[in-house]
């Protein structure tokens, strides 16, 4: 069996969550729908997996850059783990932060259609009339996307640089 730490495992866990989140939110439409050349899942699913569309990838970015985090604390003087309260409240900010984009749309009164263009449903908020909104929303997005990306290629190479000292002693 493999050994892993509590905090370790919580970050895979919610990992393993956000994933299954987006496999039912958009592999799963995408696939019914592909399959059977229409949108049968009905207005109410369409609506949710439209919504929340970037929440589980920003789910995941996020949870990468805190076992990154978790990493390099583990290699760095004092060699102390978050404790496993940290990692829970780590996970819910994730999760709140990953849904500001959802809560920007649901904010705005956006609506989901159909588009047979993506094979998917998309919401409105990406044709808002609402400027103030759709800048928050492109905004929001673009940082859940870079920021996290671009934070965990700097603190992975602090860790590569800090565990190939560690090695040479």
């Amino acid at each position: 069996a493999i050994k892993i730490d509590d905090v370790s495992l919580m970050f895979v866990q919610n990992l393993a969550f956000a994933d299954l989140t987006y496999t039912l939110m958009r592999v799963l439409p995408t696939t019914v729908t592909y399959i059977t050349r229409k949108y049968m899942l009905g207005k109410l699913y369409c609506f949710v997996s439209a919504q929340f569309l970037f929440t589980p990838g920003a789910v995941n970015s996020y949870t990468v850059l805190a076992i990154t985090l978790h990493r390099l604390r583990l290699l760095r003087p004092p060699y102390r783990s978050f404790s496993t309260t940290t990692a829970k409240r780590i996970v819910a900010l994730i999760w709140v932060i990953s849904s500001t984009g959802t809560i920007a749309s649901l904010a705005d009164g956006s609506s989901s259609d159909f588009s047979p263009i993506f094979v998917t449903c998309v919401s409105s908020i990406y044709n808002s009339d609402n400027e103030t909104v759709l800048i928050v929303f492109k905004c929001v997005y673009v940082l859940f996307t870079f920021l996290p990306l671009f934070a965990v290629i700097i603190f992975s190479v602090i860790l590569t640089v800090v565990a190939f000292k560690h090695s040479k002693t």
